[in-house]
């Protein structure tokens, strides 16, 4: 039986490592019970991150009150976090939380994923300041126009 044991979790291993996001598994008590290697990257840590708190790694506050309505809903929760990363910068990152249990721990384990989405955050912000430009340049042209209609008429007067 512990060869079999063995097995399934190398399956599992392999199955959570092929994932391109960041992957982690927590107990209600918010204690990391398995990470993918992308989770371990992400936070340049090499240790087993195993039996540590989530929230030396992600936003405590946000994490626990994610946790807390899709355990309570049953159903998954997301948010857009940003989160400090090891190299001392930040980034965001879609979080998804995933109620799910094994046997009679029904709903006890949470399936948190990570996927950096700082890029399209990043476009987003240039698109509105862009927005933000052409709005100020129509009402400079507004302005001038409106201002210029009666200037002309007094020099066309004073003429």
């Amino acid at each position: 039986m512990p060869e079999e044991r063995s097995s399934d979790f190398q399956l599992y291993d392999s199955l959570f490592g092929a994932f391109p996001v960041a992957l982690a598994v927590l107990n209600q008590e918010l204690i990391i019970q398995y990470s993918n290697r992308n989770f371990t990257k992400l936070f340049a840590t090499e240790a087993d991150i195993a039996g540590r708190e989530i929230g030396s790694f992600l936003p405590f506050v946000e994490v626990k009150g994610l946790i807390g309505r899709a355990g309570r809903d049953r159903k998954p929760k997301e948010a857009e976090l940003k989160i400090r990363l090891s190299h001392g910068g930040s980034a965001f990152f879609k979080t998804a939380i995933i109620p799910f249990g094994l046997g009679s721990e029904l709903d006890s384990l949470f399936l948190v994923s990570l996927e950096d989405v700082s890029e399209r955050v990043r476009l987003e912000e240039q698109l509105l300041q862009a927005e933000k430009h052409s709005v100020i340049g129509h009402m400079a042209a507004s302005i001038a126009h409106e201002l210029g209609n009666p200037l002309g008429i007094m020099i066309t007067s004073l003429e």
